[in-house]
């Protein structure tokens, strides 16, 4: 995985031209989907202005403090009734996405995000479908609906609200944008590129509407932490214990406690390691013949990394007991 994708990942950094991607936003648009040049400035230009509005800054922890205190304030009026976590988390941890990309946030019972998260999960469970895996090989055969069900016909259906829900913010941020002021957010910081490039709003290409729409689909696209912490009380006493020692109970945890929190750092690192987002991640294509270990892959080929082996090895993780060890913590090196 180092030796392919990390010190020779230009090599491995092209993409399939999916059928299912042309189904939902007429090409591969996205930030994950495209390749080449496309790719690589997207990924460019994504990256700036998630580091300008602050992610992995002190500058986003006002919006994750503020959705934080909601959420305990949300539980402490619930007067210990038991609840479903999903719902309020999701949207808590929604809202910072959405004032990233949006410039706003909802309220914790407001349905919205929630509904446009199971809408874009039900578009892309085509991709795990048969009727999906039929549709990539031959194309045609979206047309034959008497073949599929529903499947794709729900899928399809949920792809068109989340797209018009997209388009909406667009054409609302086009109507109220300033260009001499600095960027409200994402889809301002697009709308102010895309008017140098892209000036008579070019239907395709790098800097079209339908790309702004695929990277607000993918940055839209919690909970994981919690139940872990459940389900080892002793872990999660040790936590408290670390944050009331280290901080104190009044005091609001930032960024800056990081290097004073090893413990409550490994579990959450540790957590990440275990819940692998994508075991097998978003298929690549070889940009020109490559060998990996004497075996000659030649140009076009579709590669797959399964990144749930790295994650998962035996050899150098021991499941989530070698990381909490008689209440410290230990790194391991390979």
């Amino acid at each position: 995985m180092k030796a392919t994708f990390i010190k020779d990942g230009e090599k491995y950094a092209g993409r399939p031209k999916f059928n299912l991607m042309k189904m939902l936003l007429n090409g591969n648009y996205s930030l994950s989907f495209n390749e080449d040049y496309f790719w690589r400035s997207q990924r460019r230009f994504g990256l700036h202005v998630l580091r300008d509005f602050g992610v992995g800054r002190p500058i986003l922890e006002e919006t994750i403090i503020n959705q934080a205190q909601d959420v305990c304030e949300y539980f402490k009026n619930l007067n210990e009734k038991p609840t479903d976590l999903q719902n309020v988390l999701t949207t808590s941890v929604g809202n910072i996405i959405y004032q990233l990309t949006f410039n706003r946030t909802t309220k914790l019972d407001d349905g919205l995000i929630l509904e446009m998260l199971n809408h874009s999960f039900i578009a892309f469970q085509l991709f795990n479908t048969f009727a999906g895996l039929l549709i990539e090989i031959w194309e045609p055969l979206k047309y034959l609906n008497i073949l599929f069900g529903t499947s794709v016909k729900n899928s399809l259906a949920s792809n068109d609200k989340v797209i018009k829900f997209l388009k909406n913010e667009v054409e609302e941020h086009r109507k109220s944008i300033n260009f001499e002021n600095e960027p409200r957010d994402y889809i301002d910081a697009f709308l102010i590129e895309q008017k140098k490039h892209n000036p008579n709003f070019e239907e395709h290409g790098e800097w079209c509407d339908l790309q702004i729409i695929g990277s607000c689909y993918d940055l839209f696209t919690a909970g994981m932490m919690i139940l872990f912490a459940i389900r080892n009380p002793d872990i999660q006493k040790s936590i408290h214990e670390e944050i009331d020692r280290v901080i104190g109970k009044d005091e609001t945890i930032t960024m800056s406690h990081q290097s004073q929190l090893p413990y409550f750092n490994a579990f959450m690192q540790e957590v990440q390691r275990i819940t692998i987002l994508l075991p097998l991640n978003l298929q690549h294509t070889v940009t020109e013949d490559v060998e990996i270990n004497g075996y000659q892959i030649p140009k076009g080929t579709y590669i797959i990394p399964q990144f749930q082996s790295v994650h998962m090895d035996d050899k150098v993780f021991k499941g989530i007991e070698g990381v909490f060890t008689s209440g410290q913590t230990r790194s391991k090196k390979k």
